[in-house]
């Protein structure tokens, strides 16, 4: 999964089971991926200081969001709240800097502006809170849990991660020579459906050695050859029938794989093709009309992806329903040992049979790493056949967030809904509810569970900042600008297509709005300048398509959170009690407020004390 310069993680849906206590005390082991960052661990705050604040009043107050501001040589700052109807008051904490900010630099609320005898009573009453206290069991030895898809017939599938290298970016740079590594076919292949076949390299679990998979191309779409391994190649195609399932008049869900799903897969891979490639780009040699274009079918000479479907691992047994579904090596495009030297995604053979949405998921996940392996790596380089220098490559975390990003906006054409278990919607936003907090999203945790939180938090991070910030053009615009990470995000919010543009410039700006889409739902007409994940972006309105893509708004108020407020499931992010002291994460948000704020009718003045640290800013937010 990782080398020592760049971590590449295949396929990734985090399950809405996987709840994991955002409590002090969690280790946050961190490996650098080349941002800068606070070596310490950060330390979560208690959860005993969580408050539960999920009702809200439907009254919309006039002045929803205040940044305190302080006059020059004063260290407090009163905000004054007129006129409250049944209101809930925020203090909300950003942390633009990339290193993590002490509690006592942090700022604090000197005075909450109720009356004593009031937060006395609310002391003395206690939180009531209970923590779920159990974490979800997995079959133990298979990998790092990274999902969870159900069967159509209601089965509950587990999905791990195969930790392979991606690609050894930082050795990119091969001067003069680097074209001299590939050995180009002179024409495009030729193959014919089941006569075809080919010996594929296939990574072991640890990617550290190939096992030599025979293989017979079985369908073929219009971007895809699908190869089917000859020992998973059902040629009868019925499917045998299981023993342990024979008298509920079941078909199979073994390893074998038919002609007939051969054909599916090309044909839902052809559809992720068009619509992925539209938005995100191409693959390497994708794209050109021309087989005269030096780089025309990429590394085979093929413009068809290849697929092998195969058992990854030789790890299948009857009643399996644990296990790596699929990945992309980036090797695989460079003349590396191991390397099948073609464009190429891995699909396993049960999953393929068992849980097909997931497979299907999976492909529009990877395809997006395949996609910026070209775009962000290979062309930035000067092309695969061009000497450039070339020192620096996209983080983890961003192209996980790109990925994530294209399962959100590919999946409706898949058929997979934002009510399915394994959209990103359902399975990473429970997650990011609880831990938020917990970690900048640029920095990347690989230790469990931790790397759940990564995974939850980069996709919430993308899943904002698409449906506030230019939609479908955002994604374009990221992936077809020549920078990466912070950089590339910058220069995509910094267009025309930004209906925020004004104050919403760079990633430091809109992590400054952050809390305010955790806060509030769909903006109204009252309130139109406030972002929300509850915004659909509706075909039509992006510049991309006439009539096809839809990222679907959603209201974090309604989501589960993992937590418990007097024995009923907590919603929405959990938001920290204001009396607590808390350290902040880098480039991170944290809501606060306190049972004395809640309800709130008349008016309130409240006094902030100035944070020390100056890349803390505080917002007294009202809902």
């Amino acid at each position: 999964m990782k080398s020592a310069k760049f971590v590449f993680l295949p396929f990734v849906t985090l399950s809405a089971l996987l709840f994991f206590a955002c409590e002090s005390g969690i280790e946050h082991t961190e490996e650098n991926t080349g941002d800068a960052a606070d070596s310490s661990p950060y330390v979560a705050p208690n959860s005993n200081n969580i408050v539960n604040s999920a009702s809200f009043t439907d009254v919309l107050y006039s002045n929803p969001v205040q940044k305190v501001s302080f006059s020059e040589g004063s260290a407090k700052a009163v905000i004054n709240l007129p006129s409250l109807n049944h209101h809930n008051i925020y203090l909300v904490k950003v942390n633009k800097s990339d290193k993590a900010v002490q509690a006592k630099d942090a700022g604090m609320v000197l005075n909450m502006g109720v009356p004593e005898e009031e937060l006395a009573a609310a002391k003395t009453a206690g939180k009531a809170v209970s923590i779920r206290e159990t974490e979800p069991e997995f079959p133990e030895g298979a990998g790092i849990v990274s999902g969870v898809f159900l069967t159509p017939d209601g089965e509950r599938v587990i999905r791990y991660d195969h930790p392979v290298n991606e690609i050894k970016f930082d050795d990119f740079s091969r001067g003069a020579d680097n074209g001299s590594r590939f050995q180009k076919p002179e024409s495009t292949p030729v193959y014919e459906i089941d006569t075809s076949t080919k010996v594929f390299h296939a990574q072991n679990e640890a990617g550290t050695s190939f096992n030599n998979i025979s293989a017979t191309l079985r369908a073929t779409g219009v971007h895809s050859n699908i190869w089917i391994a000859n020992a998973n190649y059902d040629a009868a195609g019925n499917n045998n029938i299981r023993s342990d399932i024979i008298n509920n008049d079941k078909k199979d869900k073994d390893n074998k794989i038919t002609k007939s799903q051969a054909e599916t897969l090309a044909e839902k891979f052809d559809t992720i093709y068009e619509k992925e490639t539209a938005l995100f780009g191409y693959e390497y040699g994708g794209g050109i009309s021309s087989s005269d274009h030096p780089d025309y079918g990429g590394v085979d000479g093929d413009p068809k992806i290849q697929i092998l479907v195969y058992d990854i691992f030789a790890d299948y047994s009857e009643g399996q329903n644990h296990g790596v579904f699929g990945y992309f090596w980036s090797g695989d495009e460079f003349d590396d040992p191991g390397s099948n030297n073609a464009e190429i995604f891995y699909i396993d053979a049960h999953f393929t049979d068992l849980a097909p949405e997931g497979i299907y998921s999976t492909l529009a996940h990877e395809f997006q790493h395949m996609i910026n392996c070209n775009q962000k790596v290979i062309y930035r380089a000067g092309g695969i056949d061009k000497a450039k220098s070339f020192t620096s490559s996209p983080s983890v975390w961003y192209n996980e967030m790109l990925s994530l990003l294209a399962e959100d906006i590919i999946d409706s054409f898949i058929d997979i809904s934002p009510a399915n278990p394994g959209h990103p919607i359902i399975a990473r936003i429970p997650t990011f509810l609880q831990g938020y907090c917990i970690s900048d999203p640029t920095i990347w945790f690989y230790n469990l569970p931790n790397v759940y939180y990564s995974y939850a938090n980069v996709y919430a991070l993308g899943a904002y900042m698409v449906r506030n910030f230019g939609g479908e053009q955002f994604i374009k615009n990221v992936m077809e600008n020549d920078a990466i990470d912070i950089d590339s995000i910058n220069k995509a919010l910094d267009s025309d297509s930004n209906p925020f543009r004004a104050t919403v410039k760079s990633f430091s700006d809109a992590l400054g709005r952050y809390g305010e889409a955790m806060l509030f739902n769909k903006p109204t007409k009252d309130q139109p300048d406030i972002p929300s994940f509850n915004n659909t972006i509706p075909s039509g309105e992006g510049e991309i398509s006439d009539d096809d893509y839809v990222l679907y708004g959603f209201d974090l108020w309604e989501i589960e959170n993992g937590r418990t407020f007097n024995g009923v499931p907590g919603k929405g992010p959990v938001v920290w009690g204001v009396e607590g002291s808390y350290s902040l994460a880098p480039r991170n948000v944290i809501l606060l407020s306190s049972s004395v704020w809640q309800d709130k009718t008349g008016n309130i003045s409240i006094t902030v004390e100035k944070p020390a640290d100056p890349n803390v800013e505080l917002y007294i937010m009202v809902r």
